[in-house]
């Protein structure tokens, strides 16, 4: 390239361009040139520069003269410090007609630069009269004296923070100038006019990376290190850079900022007057789409320009997309049999394979093909349903759910274009969501009815069209729709004629207020003697939770709330926070093959403390209940509690007959859950808890244990079933009182010592509380160990957020000594939580009653159900001046406490507690009837809460 035309392809200082030539089987030659004669103001190319004055102004004159332009150029023959010179001439306009105009005239005239006396007096002559004028013209640098100059010197932000200017450009696009091109869809830019040097990446778009290798460093006398393995660049990367670069560098864009990532990288569209670069590079192949960059920031017309560029380069295989095939429909058949388990929306249903219904992994999700129904409203995202949505997921309901049907698979679709296709039917600019699953678009036609060709199938998407309820979607390309499409049109345009419905330009009616009592436990109550006063009624199954519990919609009482199966249980099924139990996931999918979706009879005897309901679902079934089908299958076991409480022969007590024997068959044959050990060895166990309850009413167990007796005071109250007492009898070997022995020796603790070096859980130290040293346990600690919680030893009272600071060593012999308080549990009852409303009033009913006095302990033996208060003693606590009545009895007569189904077994093994467990029983029956507190509502089914 001696001489000959190219293109200006950046220009790098007021003086110094990189020209372009032809590419001819490969990347076009490139040469650096500087003008000849010409010295132009050096410009800083690093945080470690500074700008000579006018420099940037020198360079951005050049710039806007020829850059992208094509020139003439000579390259001088001899070169000085490795730079090349050279003469280059701008063509001139058609209208003037005259010769070539000389550039470095130009940048004289501007008046940027200045001569650099290097050239033959020929040309010297034409440049220094160029000059010239421009000084007696005053035309740029010229024009300003030295202060001024100084001033013309840029401050620039070398690696500029990008989430700072993503905020300030947040509603509108930055000016800037894209310096260098690393690789297709990576780049530096300079935001003006703050001189902020950013790197951005396109968004939506990803490109091939370009290999740098690191130069080797070559010093005299050494030799030098063998060359690094050569590294290839990513497959059209080189060419990606070259597309960017002969069309962006040095140019002026506009960048919108779509997304700052956690690393602090700015994802950008670039917008250049031609149009954006991000589309192009999509069109010839050149890149891929990035999911997310393109789901953040980029509006969805420019998404989908975006999709279709790239769409066109798969099907004409360019480049990156060469030998591409579009995905085949696989992993299903491409006909087949099957049900309807749920109707997602007006033009969307769940379907599970004929022969495999209790499998949920076999639900398919289907799209009918070449329609759309009004959607669905999102609570989530804020978004209410379109006119006529729930209508037309009725309509699709009333017709197909639970019925068998064949499906046709047409063709399928990428959700994320589905999802666009939407948003552009809105007229919304949301962002777009985007999936890698595929969404499969079928005929469905039910196996009976007949349709309107007389055929003995009905198609699904005909009947929602005649209805209308829906529309037909005109297809991309005559592959993609359904074959009965013109049948489809039909149907439509029967709709529009009677302009029913969605084609009525009319409101749907407005729908039925629904009262919705999930979570609600005080507002079910209010609607319970209305469920209870039919001994059945018509309920729509909204929602299965598990095989045995489920959300139901009482039309007639314009009411929903949770149902539970009183009878039995099934299963947890899995969800986003657990693992499913063995047989959760097939009992719940037996629900819905069976369930969902579905109008059905349903008996609401009862309700927990919860708000759920309770009772049994009848369908239509030889077997006539719910429960009996999942018990013969193992989906579910029997309310063992429940069972027992059934009166022989009653028509209640033979269905639980029947139902225990449909359990011990699906037990013996290893169904469903009972194909774990685990649970056949705990119906084992609960058999034999039952022969033992039985054998415990004829007499006492012989190694029954006296009470043992002791004086005491209250220390703390955890709730209305635990406290922590002071054992005013416990005594030190020298004869003190076990607390002022304990009190003294943490006064003897130095005031300052050594702090701990190893706090963790369940370590004992001397805690400061009030001023004063006690003992504490850790109880909990935050992950530095630098905050704790605690638990004192000898009161036992709990404090949070305790710092380390607060925290000393104690010897071993002062941790050892026992804990002066001791947590006790009142014997042979139960409580509800602090945090429930009763549990509150139970807990301040026994502050009221013991704090402050001096009780009488009867200790009983200990016995333990797996609870969190394993270690608390098992105590009747008397008054000292009224021995007669205990605070156990107080709490059961004022309905605050109940006695536990496990009281009794637990009572034998104490001497002389039946006959005081008879007598807490007969308060409890006497606070039933009188409705007094947490039997306000009547009896209570507490069989979750108890072990």
């Amino acid at each position: 390239m001696a001489a000959g035309f190219a293109t200006v392809k950046a220009v790098l200082t007021g003086d110094t361009l990189v020209l372009m030539g032809r590419a001819v089987n490969g990347p076009p030659p490139e040469l650096q040139i500087s003008l000849s004669g010409v010295q132009a103001p050096r410009l800083a190319r690093g945080p470690n520069g500074t700008d000579e004055p006018c420099a940037w102004e020198a360079r951005e004159f050049l710039r806007k003269l020829c850059l992208g332009k094509t020139v003439q150029f000579r390259q001088d023959p001899n070169t000085k410090g490795g730079r090349l010179y050279g003469t280059i001439w701008l063509p001139s306009s058609a209208a003037a007609g005259g010769p070539p105009i000389s550039v470095a005239e130009e940048v004289l005239r501007g008046g940027w630069c200045s001569v650099n006396g290097r050239t033959n007096e020929e040309v010297s002559t034409e440049l220094i009269a160029a000059e010239t004028e421009a000084k007696e013209a005053r035309r740029g640098a010229h024009a300003l004296d030295a202060s001024a100059r100084a001033r013309c010197v840029r401050q620039v932000k070398w690696n500029a923070d990008a989430l700072t200017y993503a905020n300030k450009y947040k509603d509108k696009p930055a000016k800037a100038i894209v310096e260098y091109v690393k690789d297709g869809s990576n780049m530096r830019c300079m935001i003006l006019p703050d001189f902020a040097v950013i790197n951005i990446s396109l968004a939506g778009v990803r490109c091939g990376r370009v290999a740098k290798v690191a130069p080797v460093e070559a010093k005299e006398g050494v030799t030098p290190p063998p060359a690094p393995p050569a590294i290839k660049s990513e497959p059209y990367a080189e060419e990606a850079r070259f597309f960017v670069e002969a069309r962006l560098l040095h140019r002026e864009v506009e960048l919108k900022f779509a997304q700052i990532d956690r690393y602090g990288n700015a994802m950008c569209i670039v917008q250049h007057t031609a149009g954006l670069i991000a589309k192009e590079l999509l069109k010839e192949g050149l890149g891929k789409i990035s999911e997310p960059g393109l789901a953040t920031g980029i509006e969805p017309a420019e998404a989908a320009a975006m999709r279709e560029a790239e769409k066109l380069a798969k099907k004409q295989q360019k480049r990156l997309w060469r030998g591409y095939e579009p995905p085949q429909i696989s992993g299903i058949e491409k006909e087949f049999d099957a049900h309807v388990v749920e109707v997602l929306s007006g033009d969307q249903l769940a379907l599970v394979r004929s022969g495999s219904e209790d499998a949920l992994t076999n639900e398919i999700r289907i799209q009918l093909s070449s329609i759309r129904a009004p959607r669905l409203g999102n609570p989530r995202a804020d978004r209410a349903s379109e006119p006529w949505a729930e209508e037309a997921r009725e309509c699709l309901r009333s017709v197909s759910i639970g019925k068998r049907c064949r499906v046709r698979v047409e063709y399928v679709k990428d959700m994320a274009e589905i999802a666009q296709h939407h948003e552009q039917q809105e007229g919304k600019t949301s962002e777009i969501k985007t999936s890698p699953q595929l969404k499969i678009f079928a005929n469905v036609t039910l196996s009976s009815g007949v349709n309107r060709q007389g055929a003995s199938r009905r198609d699904l998407a005909e009947i929602i069209l005649v209805e209308g309820f829906a529309s037909t979607v005109q297809p991309r390309t005559t592959e993609e729709r359904a074959e009965r499409f013109d049948f489809l049109l039909a149907a439509e345009k029967e709709a529009r004629t009677k302009k029913i419905r969605f084609h009525s330009n009319k409101a749907p009616p407005p729908p039925a207020k629904i009262q919705d009592l999930m979570g609600d436990a005080k507002k079910a109550r209010a609607f319970l003697p209305n469920l209870q006063r039919h001994k059945s009624q018509k309920a729509f199954v909204e929602v299965i939770f598990s095989g045995s519990r489920f959300k139901l919609r009482f039309p007639t009482e314009n009411c929903s709330l949770v149902f539970a199966l009183s009878a039995c249980r099934a299963p947890s099924a899995s969800s986003a926070a657990r693992s499913a139990e063995v047989g959760g996931d097939e009992a719940r999918a037996f629900a819905r093959r069976y369930l969902n979706q579905r109008i059905l009879d349903v008996s609401v005897t009862d309700m927990d403390r919860n708000g759920v309901g309770l009772g049994s679902i009848h369908v239509p079934s030889p077997e006539g209940d719910f429960e009996s089908r999942l018990l013969q299958r193992g989906l579910a076991r029997l309310d063992r509690w429940r069972a027992d409480q059934q009166v022989p022969g009653t028509e209640l007590g033979n269905k639980y007959k029947k139902w225990a024997q449909l359990e011990i068959q699906a037990k013996n044959n290893k169904l469903g859950l009972w194909s774990d050990e685990t649970n056949i060895a705990e119906f084992e166990q609960q058999q034999q808890e039952k022969a033992d309850r039985a054998l415990a009413t004829s007499g006492f167990d012989q190694n029954a244990k006296e009470v043992r007796r002791w004086r005491a005071k209250v220390a703390d109250i955890t709730d209305g079933n635990t406290c922590y007492l002071h054992d005013l009898d416990a005594k030190t070997a020298r004869g003190l009182p076990l607390l002022d022995a304990i009190a003294t020796k943490m006064r003897s603790l130095p005031t300052q010592t050594e702090k701990c070096a190893l706090l963790k859980k369940n370590l004992i130290v001397a805690a400061q509380f009030q001023g004063e040293w006690c003992r504490a346990k850790i109880i909990e600690a935050d992950k530095a160990k630098t905050i704790f919680k605690l638990r004192y030893l000898d009161y036992g009272n709990v404090e949070s957020n305790v710092p380390a600071s607060k925290l000393r060593v104690i010897d071993a012999e002062i941790a050892s000594l026992p804990a002066a308080a001791i947590e006790a549990s009142l014997a042979y009852i139960a409580v509800l939580p602090i945090d429930d409303e009763i549990g509150e009033i139970a807990a301040a009913t026994l502050h009221e009653l013991i704090w402050d006095k001096t009780l009488i302990v009867e200790q009983h033996a200990d016995f333990y159900h797996g609870s969190d208060k394993a270690n608390a003693k098992r105590v009747v606590l008397k008054l000292s001046d009224d021995p007669d009545s205990s605070i156990n009895e107080k709490l059961v007569a004022a309905g605050l406490a109940r006695v536990p189904r496990t009281a009794k077994r637990d009572a034998n093994k104490t001497v002389d507690a039946p006959q005081y467990l008879e007598k807490l029983k007969d308060l409890e029956a006497k606070a039933r009837a009188a409705r007094q507190n947490l039997w306000r509502y009547g009896d209570v089914d507490y069989s979750e809460n108890e072990d």
